[in-house]
């Protein structure tokens, strides 16, 4: 028996308001999970370009025209097994850019089932023209999403290559969060608190330890080395409770007059280090 006109067109409606239902319901409550193109910012005599959807990172640091970065980015892994993944392996929420001269992310999404919220915020300040000095601040809260505890180690790389190129430099450890690489201006780069290990060695030793199938440590070596094409990282360990939170910062300056970041880098530093942790405001979505 064939239906009447008006029972097909009443399903025909029926099947169309549940259809709309469905897609606004994923447009709607579906996470908002991004895709982001590269991201520049600068301030004075200084710039700084980051892929956040990409393992390359941090890849542009240009002062007074001059590139000094190849790559810097983040890797974590959870427990003693390997391998270490990427920031870029959670989903990526949250680019924007508060201020023109920073940088704002956020990675991690619950319902996705990402173990980490992280935010990251860089912030850029140059210095006058011609004058050789910028400073890179990074500081990330990284967040428990899971409901167990967790032994978190986090990798923070650097490759920087100085002058734009890639040999030449040296590096060395001068202090429990303190590394120099020079060329022909000097970078400090320190971390708060200290890293549980560190490791400098010649690209591509230590992202290759982090882009392999297994489980690394950083072997807390090689002190000084160069010159060369070198590159050197960080590791952090924390053991978080659900929904516990680490905090990290680090300082990459780049300046003419070595002696000042000798000073600076005294016994203030330390203290120095806790109040810009105290100021950083909660960024957290």
């Amino acid at each position: 028996m064939m239906m009447r006109f008006d029972t097909i067109v009443r399903l025909w409606v029926t099947r169309m308001v549940s259809l709309w239902v469905i897609l606004f319901t994923t447009a709607f409550f579906a996470p908002n999970l991004l895709h982001a193109d590269t991201i520049t910012v600068t301030h004075n005599n200084s710039s700084i370009t980051v892929d956040p959807s990409d393992d390359a990172g941090l890849y542009e640091w240009i002062v007074d025209g001059v590139n000094n970065m190849s790559q810097s980015w983040f890797w974590f892994r959870i427990g003693d097994a390997g391998p270490e993944s990427p920031l870029n392996s959670l989903n990526l929420i949250l680019a924007e850019t508060p201020n023109p001269n920073q940088i704002h992310l956020q990675y991690g999404d619950p319902s996705s089932g990402d173990p980490l919220f992280v935010d990251v915020l860089y912030t850029l300040v140059g210095g006058d023209p011609g004058s050789g000095y910028s400073l890179i601040m990074t500081d990330w809260s990284i967040t428990n999403n899971t409901n167990e505890t967790i032994d978190l180690h986090w990798f923070v790389y650097t490759d920087l290559d100085l002058d734009d190129t890639a040999d030449g430099d040296i590096a060395q450890f001068v202090s429990p969060n303190m590394i120099i690489q020079t060329e022909i201006l000097p970078v400090f780069t320190w971390y708060y608190p200290n890293p549980t290990h560190w490791e400098i060695a010649p690209f591509p030793d230590i992202i290759d330890k982090l882009t392999d199938d297994d489980a690394d440590n950083l072997v807390d070596a090689t002190s000084p080395l160069g010159p060369g094409d070198i590159a050197f990282a960080a590791q952090f360990y924390y053991r978080l409770d659900p929904g516990g939170t680490a905090m990290i910062q680090s300082r990459m300056q780049q300046t003419p007059e070595p002696s000042a970041l000798f000073l600076l880098c005294s016994g203030s530093a330390g203290l120095g280090l806790r109040r810009w942790m105290g100021k950083r405001r909660s960024m957290k979505s």
